[in-house]
């Protein structure tokens, strides 16, 4: 099913595709608008080209076969209920809002997770997973927890996240990943991160003005490279229930 200008304005869209849901055409504008949007597929949605949608809630986006998902929020941001893939990757991006994420789930092997935001706007994490996998996160505000529980809120083996005004600096991110290979605020703010089972190693974790605390549960936090900026940017490192503290390169120039 190919789509390029389906509106029901205040109202909801549904779309059910045998095979794939993919654009009419190659534009910027939206394909599909309507305040709420359930899209299924068994072969991909905007696998072949990026599908711009102009949505307040995605209720449900999924792939039943092999096939991935990506996805642009045209304007004023995207809360996202539930994105799936049996078996492909999962891009999301939203313009001019925040993307908030309740369920997003990438299946099959080397199959990655990427979120963004663009113009402004918070990347909000619910429970994003990508088994084994890629999740990277790039947020042109913060990078925060929806809602707030012990739960790993991104579940990966390989974790990126940048993000302008702070990573958790509202409220402590949980993740469940192997190695955090960047970590990094771009402008003013906090990061506060915690891996909730096996340990952690982080490749590199900075900030340019912000404080850094880092945690590992049950197994050893391995730094490579941890750097605060700023004045009066402290830097917290620590292990729970067991687990060392590997340091490489921890600064906190002046604090």
């Amino acid at each position: 099913m190919n789509v390029g200008n389906v509106t029901a304005t205040g109202d909801d869209i549904t779309i059910t595709s045998a095979g794939a849901i993919e654009e009419l055409g190659a534009d910027a504008a939206a394909d599909i608008t309507s305040a709420i949007m359930n899209l299924s597929s068994a072969t991909g949605i905007g696998a072949a080209a990026q599908l711009e949608i102009n949505a307040t809630t995605l209720t449900n986006a999924s792939v039943s076969g092999t096939g991935a998902i990506n996805l642009s929020d045209t304007a004023g941001g995207l809360a996202v209920t539930s994105a799936t893939t049996n078996d492909g990757a999962i891009t999301l991006n939203a313009t001019g809002g925040d993307l908030d994420l309740t369920t997003v789930t990438a299946g099959g092997t080397g199959r990655n997770v990427t979120l963004t935001t663009t113009s402004s706007g918070n990347i909000n994490v619910g429970n994003v997973t990508a088994a084994g996998d890629t999740v990277t996160a790039t947020a042109a505000d913060a990078i925060e927890e929806l809602g707030a529980d012990a739960g790993a809120d991104i579940t990966a083996t390989n974790i990126n996240l940048t993000a302008d005004s702070g990573i958790g600096a509202a409220g402590q991110l949980e993740i469940d990943g192997t190695t955090l290979t960047n970590a990094s605020v771009t402008g003013t703010g906090a990061m506060n991160i915690s891996d909730t089972a096996g340990g952690l190693a982080v490749t590199s974790a900075t900030t340019n003005n912000g404080a850094i605390t880092l945690n590992a549960i049950s197994g050893n936090l391995d730094l490579t490279t941890v750097t605060a900026g700023g004045n009066n940017r402290n830097i917290s490192l620590s292990t729970t229930t067991s687990g060392n503290v590997n340091v490489g390169n921890v600064t906190a120039t002046g604090d």
